[in-house]
């Protein structure tokens, strides 16, 4: 297998998404609390959770909601409270596993270039890598708002390729959830690879394209794949 080029994806592939999450959003439903919030911190925590998936992660007015579903009146001091807390802790966890950068690194080292195929919004997208410190790596960076779709779009996988000026069999992509990151990949003739760290739980595979050409614990060992 020659490969000349490896795709990323961001969430739960480069860094711990989860843990991101679950700590901001608890400190997000405690700093609320403590600006007045007179609620239990699980229940609030279930609710937002249930908001989250009804609006949307890139929605901008989770803490209004949840307000509202308390028959709250809207407290921008709250609201803030919220927000600074989330936020904050979103930063202190936003870091490389502890084996990417090696990983990047060494495969650099071996002339192979790299890229990144991700769901979501360019500026938080791009927020992400800048902040993890490893937006220079990078020769392609495809981000699925900017092409008003998103994976397992085939096309995503394509445009990095063709960016790349490389073959589909050239190319491996990397990421952790089958039905949009093995799936897109393996519709658009790429050698699949998932990454599942243990704190990740993702759901198996269900279809066929679903199915990757490889299972990896942890980014490191796709050194020996290549």
């Amino acid at each position: 297998m020659k490969i000349k080029a490896v795709l990323f994806d961001i969430d739960n592939t480069l860094y711990n998404t989860k843990a991101l999450v679950v700590n901001s959003r608890r400190n997000a439903v405690k700093a609320m609390i403590e600006a007045g919030l007179d609620v239990n911190v699980e229940d609030a925590l279930k609710k937002l959770s249930e908001i989250v998936r009804k609006y949307g992660p890139n929605y901008d007015q989770h803490y209004d909601r949840l307000l509202e579903v308390y028959d709250i009146p809207s407290n921008p001091r709250i609201i803030a409270a919220g927000i600074i807390a989330y936020h904050t802790t979103k930063v202190a966890y936003l870091v490389p596993y502890s084996d990417t950068t090696p990983t990047l690194l060494k495969l650099v080292s071996r002339n192979i270039k790299l890229g990144v195929v991700t769901d979501g919004i360019p500026a938080k997208q791009w927020e992400k890598l800048i902040r993890l410190g490893l937006q220079h790596f990078f020769d392609v960076v495809i981000i699925s708002e900017e092409y008003n779709t998103q994976k397992p779009d085939e096309k995503l996988f394509k445009e990095a390729v063709k960016k790349l000026s490389l073959k589909p069999s050239e190319v491996m992509m990397v990421g952790d959830r089958v039905d949009k990151d093995i799936s897109g990949a393996n519709k658009a003739g790429l050698t699949s690879v998932q990454v599942l760290y243990p704190e990740v739980d993702e759901k198996p595979p269900e279809k066929k394209l679903e199915y990757p050409d490889y299972v990896i614990g942890r980014l490191s060992e796709l050194l020996d794949l290549i």
